[in-house]
């Protein structure tokens, strides 16, 4: 598993490539199954989803989806 700064919430992707940002709605990486990746909360409600050290995209929870970056 990456190691991910304390600041990021860490999630495992499953093996059918989703995770649950709050127990909502799962959202789909299956790029990634099987791995993690880190969370890190930017804004209300938006979440910059992170790889390792790369910014993948972010995640809207108003609207349940995964976006560009929230940066």
């Amino acid at each position: 598993m990456p190691k991910y700064p304390a600041h990021l919430e860490a999630r495992r992707v499953s093996a059918a490539g989703t995770f649950r940002l709050h127990a909502k709605q799962p959202l789909s990486i299956n790029a990634l199954a099987d791995g993690f990746i880190g969370l890190e909360e930017v804004g209300d409600g938006c979440w910059n989803i992170v790889y390792c050290e790369i910014l993948l995209g972010g995640i809207a929870e108003k609207i349940g989806r995964i976006t560009g970056v929230a940066v």
